[in-house]
């Protein structure tokens, strides 16, 4: 990979991400006495979506909107989950910075010189 490509797939700034939660529940979980059913819930705390996203985009997350789905109550095709089990989805928006530590520099692997190849 050349260094100008390299610097355009990694010289970017990051932008707000949503945090995506997948939980796999046993039968002991029951979403309907939690209000859930075969629709999405969307909180957003003001209900002013354009005030709030632009809130967040700057990066105040003080009152982040949630989303909360149960889509084992929207599809009974098999293989989503087990018989009586459920998959709950809930996510919300986050910033990049607490994340960054998780990222690794991208590196290509070094062979030793005897290995390398001969270029001609």
């Amino acid at each position: 990979m050349s260094p100008q490509e390299r610097h355009r797939l990694t010289n970017y700034e990051y932008s707000m991400s949503a945090f995506n939660i997948y939980l796999g529940l046993d039968d002991r979980f029951e979403p309907e006495r939690y209000g859930l059913g075969s629709w999405n819930i969307w909180y957003y705390p003001t209900g002013n979506l354009n005030q709030e996203y632009e809130q967040q985009r700057q990066g105040n997350l003080t009152h982040p909107w949630i989303f909360v789905s149960c889509p084992t109550l929207k599809s009974a095709e098999a293989g989503m989950a087990p018989a009586g089990h459920h998959v709950l989805e809930i996510a919300t928006t986050c910033a990049y910075q607490p994340f960054k530590t998780l990222k690794k520099p991208i590196s290509a692997p070094t062979k030793p010189k005897s290995e390398r190849p001969i270029n001609w």
